[in-house]
């Protein structure tokens, strides 16, 4: 996570060097620094306490108002938070290209967006004033910035030496206000009580009665006052006699307050209210009216481990937190990943790739780094993978490991076992159905945890959530998970909701349950297959449209079997920084074409090998179409980008995950008689040996040599493949079409 220290001490110098470098063209460059100008100017005329401009990462320049990042300059373009009250649709549409789109979750009514470099002169006047509309509105919402930290003087200083402007400077203004947490316990109902009623309070039987009239000059006055009434002293620090004292006496209108509940911070304000008493209510009867400006999700472990230490241990209702601490909080819950605070020097963090493969060796667990490398990245790229093999190779296990590994919400509860049964022949049994005797949606284990999914998604705090189909195949996958599978299909938007929505049947009573119900890039579904008579074959419809990946290799070598303790605990740093490189720091998984784009500019080879292969199986009907090619592109960019296939078999990383990719998201395709598979599957052995110019003849001299099925597997093995994982699986899908007459991926 990136600390104040990174913005602040660059020089105007270096600000220009970094700024020319990501926009080299010089009339947007100049067209995007005096928007930014007129934005800060108007910024500082609505609050001068509540903006700042800051550097981040040495490559982009950043308004933050408020609690908004409201402007931003960067190597793609600009990126605005514009209210949509004030934005011109039918000129958006015509003219605006969108980098991203996504609802603002602090600004009712509002949306951010980026516009691409090429579209900035154009698109500047149209967004303009919906842009000035959340900066005035965002700084209205604060009374002074929690991001003074930061602030980088260095990149005012350039602008104006750039623009020949004198901008303003912000106004600091200190405060004298505390600030306080104050906890609810783990109890929902409470903690929407005090978000919707504008209220903190404590509660203590023995005193319930009004404190108005106590005297709060010092705790002994309020204490012996008390005990003349029947509440006996008590001076320890945490119990609810020196608390109430504190939150009569030091508690005062304009400090800050932050709402705290199951490990995690949920809503920041100001109090605005003095104390009084509620004699006729079960909760918060000593109250304090206050003015909530934040909701979110500020968990423990995204804070400091001194703040979440003392938070997560004390037993206090209410404490008293320092301005840096409030500041983090306040950062945390609006949603900025650029947390001002202070800077722990803990060494060099671990690279995210050793926590991951030291976590299935610390479970007991063993699984080679080409499995590894490929489930990480198959997760990464879709959301959907199947795991198919023999019975005992781990396939639940590595999902249920990897899954505990990473942030977990309060209860603890990331993963959702569910185990497929016989008798599931629709949707019904995953969703839910109307039941029209009681009037009232049956919901499923599978739709509470959906649910649970999508507001995770819409209070942004990073989490994943997984479902685990068990025994995936025991029922026909295209009864129950049909209108799941059309969902997925159906594409994302700019936010990562599916663009379609499952249907929920639901009677007018059900007034918390949604009538439907999009599906958020942050849920991952992982089935498991077990290969046996008693199980159904997978169409190549459902195989299709995941990533399905094998567990068919066993090797006793290295297995070391049993827990290692002093490896099996993961801090939450580390836990952070493997959802980070799982999620691409929150976007979760979705197609970037502009990535593939950038892929195949740089190396045109993937393409030339996919449309080789295509042409190749084409004849036979077995060839694919575009959502395979960019899923594929899409595996392989992310397979470079995190490493996991370097070094792995001694060949080239793109090679490697290419292969790997390929046998996920074509193999599929191969199912049926000796007679339909036989010429493809020597067409994909041929590819695989040269996919440039694949020679079949060589491969149809190695089969009609051999005198056995099992010889000709073992010759075809030994052939020195380019794509040697795709080959050992065509190989042995061809040595099943001769001794069974049929074969099937899977």
């Amino acid at each position: 996570m990136a600390v104040s220290g990174t913005w602040t001490s660059a020089s105007a110098q270096e600000v220009q060097a970094a700024i020319t470098r990501v926009i080299p063209d010089p009339g947007i460059r100049m067209a995007l620094l005096e928007y930014l100008a007129d934005a800060i100017e108007y910024a500082h005329s609505c609050n001068p306490n509540v903006w700042v401009l800051s550097f981040r990462d040495a490559k982009e320049l950043r308004l933050i108002s408020g609690p908004t990042r409201t402007v931003t300059v960067r190597s793609s373009g600009l990126f605005v938070t514009v209210m949509d009250e004030h934005l011109p649709e039918d000129q958006l549409e015509t003219v605006l290209a969108f980098d991203e789109k996504w609802a603002h979750k602090n600004l009712p009514a509002s949306h951010n967006l980026g516009i691409l470099q090429n579209h900035v002169l154009e698109s500047i006047p149209i967004v303009r004033q919906a842009n000035f509309a959340a900066i005035r509105i965002s700084s209205d919402i604060m009374r002074r910035t929690i991001y003074r930290k930061s602030h980088a003087p260095a990149a005012v200083d350039y602008l104006e030496q750039e623009l020949g402007r004198v901008l303003p400077r912000p106004d600091f203004e200190p405060s004298s206000s505390r600030a306080w947490k104050i906890s609810v316990g783990n109890n929902r109902r409470r903690l929407e009580e005090a978000q919707q009623h504008g209220i903190i309070g404590l509660d203590f039987e023995r005193a319930h009665f009004d404190l108005s009239d106590l005297p709060t000059t010092s705790n002994d006055d309020f204490q012996d006052a008390l005990a003349e009434r029947g509440v006996p002293h008590d001076n320890v620090v945490n119990r609810a006699p020196v608390q109430l004292w504190t939150f009569l006496a030091k508690v005062r209108p304009g400090d800050r307050v932050y709402l705290y509940s199951e490990q995690a911070f949920h809503s920041s304000g100001v109090v605005t209210g003095d104390y009084h008493f509620e004699g006729d209510t079960d909760a918060f009867a000593h109250r304090r009216l206050v003015n909530w400006i934040l909701h979110g999700h500020a968990s423990l472990g995204a804070l400091p481990v001194t703040l979440s230490d003392r938070v997560r241990n004390a037993w206090a209702t209410l404490e008293e937190l320092t301005e840096d601490e409030a500041d983090r909080i306040d950062a945390l819950i609006a949603g900025d990943e650029d947390i001002p605070g202070e800077e722990i020097d803990s060494g060099p963090p671990i690279p995210w790739q050793q926590t991951y493969a030291r976590l299935f060796p610390a479970a007991g667990l063993h699984y080679t780094p080409w499995q590894q490398a490929v489930f990480f990245t198959a997760l990464q790229t879709k959301g959907f993978v199947i795991l198919s093999g023999i019975s005992g190779t781990g396939k639940t296990k590595i999902a249920q490991a990897f899954a505990a590994a990473l942030p977990r919400p309060s209860d603890g509860r990331n993963v959702a076992f569910l185990t497929v049964r016989p008798d599931w022949r629709d949707s019904k049994s995953l969703i839910g159905y109307h039941n029209p005797i009681t009037d009232r949606y049956e919901r499923t284990p599978f739709l509470e945890f959906l649910l649970r999914a999508v507001e995770s998604w819409q209070r942004r705090d990073g989490l994943a959530w997984f479902v685990i189909l068990d025994e995936m195949n025991l029922a026909h996958v295209e009864h129950y998970f049909a209108e799941l599978l059309s969902i997925l299909e159906s594409g994302r938007d700019a936010s990562g909701w599916t663009n379609e929505a499952i249907q929920l049947p639901v009677s007018a009573s059900e007034s918390k349950l949604p009538d439907s119900i999009k599906l958020p890039p942050n849920l991952f579904l992982i089935g498991t297959v077990n290969l046996d008579e008693t199980t159904h074959a997978f169409s190549p419809k459902v195989l299709d449209r995941a990533f399905a990946m094998e567990f068919s290799e066993v090797s006793f070598d290295h297995y070391a079997p049993g827990m290692r303790p002093d490896e099996a605990v993961l801090s939450e740093p580390a836990r952070q920084t493997l959802l980070d490189a799982l999620s691409g720091n929150g976007a979760f998984p979705r197609i970037d074409r502009n990535a593939i784009t950038a892929l195949l500019a740089h190396d045109e080879r993937p393409r030339q090998w996919l449309g080789t292969l295509n042409r190749l199986l084409e004849p036979h009907h077995m060839h694919f179409a575009y959502r395979v090619f960019d899923e594929i592109m899409a595996f392989v960019d992310l397979g470079l980008k995190n490493g996991l296939f370097a070094g792995l078999n001694g060949s080239d990383p793109l090679e490697t995950a290419f292969d790997a990719a390929v046998l996920m998201k074509v193999l599929p395709k191969f199912h049926g008689s000796r007679a339909r598979l036989e010429v493809p599957l020597s067409k994909v052995l041929a590819w695989c040996l040269d996919p440039a110019i694949p020679n079949l003849y060589e491969i149809r001299t190695w089969m009609d040599q051999a005198a056995t099925s099992d010889d000709l597997e073992r010759s075809l093995l030994d052939l020195a493949y380019r794509f040697p994982e795709t080959a050992k699986r065509a190989a042995r899908l061809l040595w099943s079409a001769q001794v069974d007459g049929f074969a099937a991926f899977g």
